[in-house]
């Protein structure tokens, strides 16, 4: 039996928990470190292995949209293992796809807007007519009052509750649509979560069931009132471009700036060009049928309208490069 004199002493005690403190840290920052690592190296691998074939006229755009970089803390690839969609991915996937019966995007207002926020749906539903190259109407406002408490996510304090997305997002399956609607999409003022887990999200989607849900509550809060800036619109005509691209069955993109990558914050979100990378783009166009020029010229038409000079620049330069042609582009 030892005896009192022979246990370690507390600074004994002390001295052996830093110990053991610091090597943990080390530990963890190194197979932290080693994570990024790896993830990002096997993301560029993985490109040279991939079938990145596009048609030849949207292989011309590449030169506009640098390729990502190694993912800093904090932002969408340095948190989640995605293996990225090519082109001939997604000629395979059997995406659900607009016809001649069901074109339609509608976008449904969620609840109370301002003044100021109801214009800016207004310039979403004009905004992705011109994206995807079909027709885009508005749906009457659903008002909020009375909604169920499980559409609730509690927060302390109480004025940090959020709204639920999958209560949106059930709410348009369940809805009666328009028989000429692909998809409809809600816009909430107010902030939304998927849940447990998760501090908010800018917007979700339901791929294969066409409803998606986005919020202006990070993007155009509007609490002085004041029109929207260049930079709170295109958040808002980011986001929602974005979440569209899902319901055609599009994944996060990995290997370009691109605006189907994943975003974990607004600065994120602000560095990706509003426009898809040409992968993108060729999948989007095959998709829905759009002359691809034509989208371009209309799209640097709206944004000179809206004072996004930047994005019409990146638009022209895409227009200018692209062979013109009516063809839609090729499956193969």
């Amino acid at each position: 039996m030892k005896r009192f004199s022979d246990l370690p002493s507390s600074s004994a005690n002390d001295k052996t928990r830093r110990r053991r403190f610091i090597g943990f840290v080390f530990l963890f920052s190194l197979a932290s470190a080693g994570y990024f690592f790896l993830h990002y190296y096997a993301i560029e691998a993985d490109a040279a292995q991939y079938d990145m074939r596009l048609p030849s006229d949207f292989a011309k755009l590449y030169p506009l949209f640098d390729k990502k970089q190694k993912p800093q803390k904090g932002e969408w690839l340095a948190s989640h293992t995605e293996f990225g969609q090519t082109y001939q991915d997604y000629l395979r996937c059997g995406a659900a796809k607009p016809n001649a019966s069901r074109s339609a995007l509608y976008v449904l207002p969620f609840g109370d807007f301002s003044k100021e926020q109801d214009q800016v749906v207004d310039k979403l539903v004009a905004f992705i007519g011109k994206y995807y190259g079909l027709p885009s109407k508005r749906l009457p406002p659903i008002s909020l009052k009375g909604v169920p408490a499980d559409a609730i996510f509690k927060r302390t304090p109480p004025k940090n509750d959020q709204y639920i997305s999958g209560f949106f997002i059930s709410e348009i399956e369940k809805m009666k649509k328009p028989d000429d609607a692909y998809a409809v999409i809600g816009v909430v003022a107010e902030d939304i979560t998927p849940g447990s887990g998760w501090n908010f999200v800018y917007g979700e989607a339901r791929i294969g069931k066409q409803a998606a849900i986005c919020s202006f509550a990070r993007l155009f809060p509007n609490k002085d009132e004041k029109p929207a800036t260049p930079k709170e619109l295109r958040r808002s005509l980011q986001v929602i471009s974005h979440e569209i691209g899902h319901l055609f069955g599009m994944e996060h993109c990995i290997w370009r700036a691109c605006n189907m990558s994943g975003c974990n914050n607004l600065a994120e979100v602000e560095r990706q060009p509003l426009d898809f990378c040409p992968m993108c783009d060729a999948k989007i166009c095959f998709a829905v049928g759009v002359n691809p020029a034509k989208r371009f010229a209309d799209l640097e038409a709206f944004c000179n309208e809206n004072e996004l000079t930047d994005d019409a620049n990146l638009f022209e330069k895409e227009r200018k490069l692209f062979r013109r042609s009516e063809e839609r582009p090729s499956s193969r």
